[in-house]
């Protein structure tokens, strides 16, 4: 157990190092990474873990396997999930200073940023997959948006700023040479981005005859608040860096915009994920609240906090009411369960109730962090922490997929960082009160 054992800590990073693999990085035009030539190795998670009768797991790629080649139709590994595996371990070393996380972080870091494109008239974008001898996929089967996948700006790119800015404020004073390395790659990565949705500032489209903001990254106020969280991280470590302040003011306002509603009308304040539709509300990637509840502190701008309120104490209280952490309403609740909504509604409950100063939401928390000890539609604990395995989702009728993959796995962790960082908390969410 990555704590020593200690079952008062319920973040338990065991399955988490279970899924990571050693990732060979050979020097390929137009990427490399942080001391490459003195270590041509690095770490990333395998994307799924199928779960055995056994209890035991398998570690899967994405799409199907060619046996003749060992290369998966997606890959072995994703930008997605090696950027919040950073996120993971820098968290668990600034809570514990636990030295296995700490290289644990130093290594997908690496990985990370061999994935991001650094010349040519796609760089600081991030190819998405990459296969176990360590060659990327940009052109995964089936075709994924944007393809390939460094063509434009993506999910990818806004997690890649998202674990760059906690990557350099977590290093900044322990190896303030590896965290110079990742401050240029932050810098690669909003060049891309002000040459393409920051390019947009200021500018709005049409959604459902509602006015939106035309500068979200990849049209989502999801994307974009990952990429805030990476920011606000960054520019808290360093408040002088003008273009880093400026790219975290836009994307905040333009997450903060898509907040819509009230009380009694849809989406009942919540900040809406997508720039093309007013109907659909998902969980996935739902940290806007947490987003723009940091900033305001940041930046000082209470405005981005009202967004974060309403969504935060008027939306969640009506999802967690009507059924629980849903994935999505379309208006209607209607899809499964799963770790990164429920982590997304923990996360942003209690950034909110900080920078509002509003200990009320903290027992909304713990009531949204309580799915994962059981207070679902199963009634089974969705996380164990003896084991640290989280199952991939609770479908509509209750069943359980009792797999454990990377992302389930780097939510369930993350909530219980939070639940492990206040006792208080972690005592209402398991119930031990």
């Amino acid at each position: 157990m990555a704590d020593g054992g200690n079952l008062t800590n319920l973040t338990n990073l065991d399955h988490l190092d279970f899924l990571l693999d050693t990732v060979p990085l050979a020097p390929v035009a137009g990427h490399t990474t942080y001391q490459l030539e003195q270590d041509p190795e690095a770490e990333a998670p395998w994307t799924y873990a199928d779960r055995n009768d056994d209890g035991s797991y398998d570690r899967v790629g994405g799409g199907d396997l060619d046996p003749a080649t060992g290369d998966w139709t997606q890959g072995a590994f994703n930008a997605d999930d090696i950027a919040r595996t950073a996120v993971v371990y820098l968290r668990h070393w600034k809570h514990t200073g636990d030295l296995a996380s700490k290289e644990h972080a130093f290594q997908n870091l690496r990985t990370l940023t061999y994935l991001q494109t650094v010349d040519g008239p796609n760089a600081g974008n991030v190819i998405l997959w990459q296969q176990t001898d360590g060659s990327l996929n940009p052109s995964a089967i089936p075709v994924e948006l944007p393809d390939p996948s460094d063509s434009a700006e993506s999910y990818w790119l806004a997690r890649t700023v998202w674990a760059l800015g906690e990557g350099f404020a977590g290093f900044a004073e322990s190896d303030p040479e590896f965290a110079a390395f990742l401050q240029d790659r932050l810098h690669l990565s909003l060049g891309a981005l002000n040459r393409q949705s920051l390019a947009k500032y200021g500018t709005f489209d049409t959604a459902d005859g509602v006015q939106v903001p035309a500068w979200l990254i990849a049209g989502g106020a999801d994307a974009s608040a990952e990429a805030v969280l990476g920011l606000a991280a960054y520019v808290e470590t360093v408040p002088s860096d003008a273009v880093a302040t400026t790219a975290l003011s836009r994307l905040s306002e333009g997450v903060a915009a898509m907040s819509s509603g009230s009380a009694t009308q849809w989406p009942f304040g919540a900040i809406m994920p997508w720039n093309k539709s007013q109907s659909l509300w998902h969980a996935w990637g739902g940290m806007a609240p947490a987003a723009v509840a940091t900033a305001s502190t940041l930046l000082d701008r209470p405005d981005l906090l009202t967004a974060a309120v309403k969504d935060t104490a008027q939306f969640t209280p009506q999802l967690l009411a009507a059924g629980g952490p849903d994935n999505a309403w379309s208006p209607t609740p209607g899809e499964a369960q799963i770790a990164y909504g429920v982590d997304s509604r923990v996360q942003s409950l209690v950034a909110t109730a900080k920078a509002a100063d509003a200990p009320g939401l903290l027992d909304v928390a713990a009531i949204a962090a309580g799915w994962f000890f059981g207070a679902n539609p199963n009634g089974a604990p969705a996380y164990n922490p003896a084991t640290g395995t989280a199952i991939d989702g609770i479908e509509t009728d209750g069943r359980i997929n009792p797999n454990s993959g990377a992302e389930s796995t780097i939510h369930a962790l993350l909530t219980m960082l939070a639940l492990d960082a206040d006792p208080d908390l972690r005592a209402k969410a398991t119930g031990s009160v």
